[in-house]
Protein backbone atom coordinates (compact mmCIF):
# COMPACT_ATOMS: atom_id res chain seq x y z
CA UNK A 1 0.00 0.00 0.00
CA UNK A 2 1.25 3.17 -1.02
CA UNK A 3 1.56 6.31 1.42
CA UNK A 4 -1.49 8.24 -0.83
CA UNK A 5 -3.83 5.26 -0.72
CA UNK A 6 -3.96 5.56 3.22
CA UNK A 7 -7.27 6.97 4.03
CA UNK A 8 -6.51 8.80 7.36
CA UNK A 9 -9.63 10.57 8.31
CA UNK A 10 -9.74 13.64 10.95
CA UNK A 11 -12.35 11.45 13.34
CA UNK A 12 -9.91 8.84 13.31
CA UNK A 13 -6.42 10.92 14.00
CA UNK A 14 -8.52 12.61 16.71
CA UNK A 15 -9.25 9.11 18.07
CA UNK A 16 -5.55 8.04 17.99
CA UNK A 17 -4.48 11.66 19.40
CA UNK A 18 -7.21 10.77 22.51
CA UNK A 19 -5.12 7.56 22.98
CA UNK A 20 -1.93 9.25 22.83
CA UNK A 21 -3.40 11.67 25.71
CA UNK A 22 -3.55 8.17 27.79
CA UNK A 23 -0.29 7.10 27.30
CA UNK A 24 1.56 6.76 30.85
CA UNK A 25 3.79 9.65 31.48
CA UNK A 26 7.62 8.87 31.44
CA UNK A 27 9.81 11.08 33.85
CA UNK A 28 11.59 12.68 31.00
CA UNK A 29 8.69 13.28 27.88
CA UNK A 30 9.49 12.78 24.53
CA UNK A 31 7.89 12.57 21.23
CA UNK A 32 10.53 9.82 20.53
CA UNK A 33 8.78 7.58 23.67
CA UNK A 34 5.38 8.51 21.67
CA UNK A 35 5.84 7.21 18.69
CA UNK A 36 7.19 3.98 20.30
CA UNK A 37 3.96 3.88 22.04
CA UNK A 38 1.93 5.39 19.13
CA UNK A 39 3.56 2.22 16.99
CA UNK A 40 2.72 -0.40 19.44
CA UNK A 41 -0.87 0.52 19.95
CA UNK A 42 -1.04 1.03 15.66
CA UNK A 43 0.17 -2.31 14.79
CA UNK A 44 -2.29 -3.61 17.54
CA UNK A 45 -5.55 -2.23 15.53
CA UNK A 46 -4.34 -2.31 12.10
CA UNK A 47 -3.17 -5.79 10.06
CA UNK A 48 -1.78 -3.77 7.22
CA UNK A 49 1.24 -3.23 8.26
CA UNK A 50 1.77 -0.12 5.28
CA UNK A 51 -1.27 1.57 7.28
CA UNK A 52 0.04 1.07 11.01
CA UNK A 53 3.29 2.71 9.94
CA UNK A 54 1.52 5.11 7.90
CA UNK A 55 -0.93 6.34 10.26
CA UNK A 56 1.66 6.19 13.03
CA UNK A 57 4.30 8.67 10.89
CA UNK A 58 1.45 11.05 10.11
CA UNK A 59 0.24 11.04 13.78
CA UNK A 60 3.44 11.76 15.27
CA UNK A 61 4.48 14.29 12.08
CA UNK A 62 1.29 16.53 13.40
CA UNK A 63 2.02 15.78 17.08
CA UNK A 64 5.69 16.99 16.31
CA UNK A 65 4.58 19.75 14.37
CA UNK A 66 2.28 21.52 17.23
CA UNK A 67 4.17 20.81 19.86
CA UNK A 68 6.78 22.41 17.95
CA UNK A 69 5.02 25.83 17.35
CA UNK A 70 2.63 25.57 20.54
CA UNK A 71 3.72 28.79 21.56
CA UNK A 72 2.61 30.45 18.20
CA UNK A 73 -0.83 28.85 18.25
CA UNK A 74 -1.31 30.00 22.00
CA UNK A 75 -3.35 32.67 20.59
CA UNK A 76 -6.77 33.87 21.22
CA UNK A 77 -9.09 30.41 21.80
CA UNK A 78 -6.73 27.92 19.14
CA UNK A 79 -4.28 26.86 22.08
CA UNK A 80 -3.20 27.10 25.49
CA UNK A 81 0.24 26.18 26.66
CA UNK A 82 0.57 24.26 29.94
CA UNK A 83 3.53 22.66 31.27
CA UNK A 84 5.08 19.54 31.06
CA UNK A 85 2.95 18.27 34.00
CA UNK A 86 -0.12 19.33 32.77
CA UNK A 87 0.08 19.04 29.14
CA UNK A 88 -1.39 21.84 26.89
CA UNK A 89 -4.93 22.11 25.17
CA UNK A 90 -5.06 22.33 21.32
CA UNK A 91 -8.00 23.41 20.03
CA UNK A 92 -9.69 21.51 17.07
CA UNK A 93 -9.69 24.17 14.23
CA UNK A 94 -5.53 23.85 14.76
CA UNK A 95 -5.88 20.02 14.79
CA UNK A 96 -7.70 19.79 12.07
CA UNK A 97 -5.66 22.56 10.19
CA UNK A 98 -2.35 20.84 10.97
CA UNK A 99 -4.27 17.32 10.03
CA UNK A 100 -5.56 19.08 6.50
CA UNK A 101 -2.19 20.14 5.52
CA UNK A 102 -0.05 17.35 6.70
CA UNK A 103 -2.15 14.27 5.63
CA UNK A 104 -2.53 15.11 1.58
CA UNK A 105 -1.70 12.89 -1.18
CA UNK A 106 1.89 14.55 -0.78
CA UNK A 107 3.85 15.80 2.13
CA UNK A 108 4.88 19.87 2.01
CA UNK A 109 7.90 20.85 0.53
CA UNK A 110 8.65 22.58 3.71
CA UNK A 111 6.70 22.92 7.27
CA UNK A 112 3.82 25.06 6.74
CA UNK A 113 4.36 28.38 8.95
CA UNK A 114 2.22 28.39 11.89
CA UNK A 115 0.54 31.97 10.28
CA UNK A 116 -0.30 29.14 7.38
CA UNK A 117 -1.90 26.89 9.42
CA UNK A 118 -3.62 29.39 12.04
CA UNK A 119 -4.62 31.17 9.04
CA UNK A 120 -6.46 27.92 7.47
CA UNK A 121 -7.45 27.45 11.45
CA UNK A 122 -9.60 30.66 11.12
CA UNK A 123 -11.14 29.79 8.17
CA UNK A 124 -12.39 26.47 9.33
CA UNK A 125 -13.83 28.18 12.31
CA UNK A 126 -15.39 30.49 9.98
CA UNK A 127 -16.95 27.95 7.64
CA UNK A 128 -18.26 26.37 10.64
Amino acid sequence: MRDNQVNYPFDEFLEHVQVASKFPRPDEPSLEYTVIRLSEYMRSQYSDADEAIYKTSRCALILGYIAQHMEDFDVGDYAVQGSPTVGALVGEHVLRAVHQVLVSDHLPQRDPSPEEVLHLARQLKDDE
